[in-house]
């Protein structure tokens, strides 16, 4: 089965939701959902979730300064997942930015409370 990047988007999204909630390291996650990485959208998970494994303490920090007067501690755990996601597509210039946040918001609508695609638009729309 092939995946389209949003449902790549998605899985990613799974795994940084389990990470920022049990605490628990990224790849043990990855290995506990079992998709097989050789694939096209393996690799794009993997690649990204290993990207904020090793970045995450830089991608919070800015996440931090997109937020501007809140934290990214405070932040629900399924909006840290949108955010971590996004940023690191960004730093790694995986798309444009506004298919990045158009993905972003697509995804908060899905996952997140029925007002946080408006405030992760407005945080992601500070990146530069």
């Amino acid at each position: 089965i092939i995946m389209n990047r949003h449902l790549q988007r998605q899985k990613t999204i799974e795994c940084l939701y389990q990470h920022c909630l049990l605490e628990r390291p990224l790849t043990l996650i990855l290995e506990d959902n079992e998709f097989e990485i050789t694939q096209d959208e393996g690799r794009f998970v993997l690649l990204n979730c290993e990207f904020i494994e090793i970045n995450k303490e830089a991608l919070v920090e800015k996440i931090n300064d997109l937020l501007q007067d809140w934290t990214f501690e405070r932040l629900p755990f399924v909006e840290q997942a949108i955010l971590l996601l996004a940023v690191c597509e960004l730093e790694r210039k995986l798309d444009e930015k506004p298919v990045v946040i158009d993905e972003a918001v697509l995804l908060a609508k899905e996952y997140a409370d029925d007002e946080s695609y408006k405030y992760i638009n407005a945080v992601l729309d500070r990146y530069e």
